[in-house]
């Protein structure tokens, strides 16, 4: 119907910043119930959004997909936003960073009976998705660097217990932390 595309016409502008602000203020009021947090919802909103991979100047990239920390104050509607926009597209695994390990975020190697088997964790079995880590400060920081070629060129590789394993993990990470020991930003 053309009064419809006219009407949507009207709705939208040519302006980038305030169509990412009329997106988020839509966010917030009917999805994340956080309001004020302009940013933090753009910032979210454009990581789910992010290329999986592109070519830049001839060059192949092929992790593309973006990073996001958000680290603030307890209770500053972090998660809520993330998972409300979780729950909103449908998408995007959540895992608890307190209670994950390396294993349960890249995955292992596990003994089964008189043999071993591997297992991926939750960043390669997302591949091409999102997953929002909550609470990441409860990783160990040597996990972290464990992590180094996953999160830069998308790749999983595991060689332990006689198993030698590669896949794509070209994940979108949404990484939450509070400041540790109870401190304040």
């Amino acid at each position: 119907p053309k009064e419809k595309i006219e009407h949507l016409k009207q709705l939208m502008t040519d302006e980038p910043l305030k169509i990412l602000e009329d997106i988020s203020d839509m966010l917030s009021a009917n999805h994340t119930k956080i309001y004020d947090r302009r940013a933090l919802h753009i910032a979210v909103d454009l990581t789910y959004h992010s290329p999986k991979e592109f070519s830049f100047a001839g060059v192949n990239v092929p992790k593309g997909s973006m990073e996001l920390l958000l680290f603030g104050d307890t209770r500053c509607g972090k998660g809520q936003v993330a998972e409300g926009m979780a729950r909103f597209y449908d998408l995007g695994a959540v895992v608890s960073g307190e209670s994950s390990s390396f294993m349960g975020l890249f995955g292992g190697v596990v003994r089964v009976g008189d043999s071993f088997q591997l297992t991926w964790g939750a960043i390669p079995l997302n591949n091409g998705r999102l997953v929002i880590i909550d609470e990441f400060s409860g990783l160990a920081s040597a996990d972290m660097g464990k992590l180094s070629r996953v999160r830069s060129e998308g790749i999983a590789e595991m060689n332990k217990g006689g198993i030698a394993a590669k896949t794509r993990a070209n994940t979108r990470l949404i990484w939450i932390a509070n400041p540790r020991g109870g401190k304040q930003v």
